[in-house]
């Protein structure tokens, strides 16, 4: 299962960075809401693992699981897949620029 749930957060993840609007949300620390910007790319990731928490647990038991389970945790999950990688765009957005000085030439 822990294959599954991977896939799904993995998708989430790059459904986030490829997105203005959730990449925006995931940079100020609201990760849920990244996440919900992105509405259903991730769907057969997501219906992947619930039909096998069904097959195991009984009918049912997938959404109960993304629900609640899987979605506590998506926030602390795809904060840590995506940190480093904000982290890094925010020290290169900081970094001074290389600019060198053009002097104006004589008329």
């Amino acid at each position: 299962m822990a294959h599954l749930e991977k896939a799904s957060t993995e998708c989430f993840a790059e459904a986030v960075l490829a997105n203005p609007a959730a990449l925006a949300h995931a940079k100020a620390g609201r990760w849920y809401q990244a996440a919900g910007v992105i509405g259903f790319i991730c769907r057969r990731e997501v219906d992947r693992m619930m039909q096998a928490h069904d097959a195991i647990q009984g009918p049912g038991a997938g959404q109960r699981y993304f629900r609640t389970v899987y979605a506590k945790r998506l926030d602390r999950d795809l904060a840590a897949r995506l940190r480093q990688w904000l982290e890094r765009q925010s020290v290169a957005s900081v970094e001074p620029r290389n600019e060198q000085t053009v002097k104006a030439a004589p008329e």
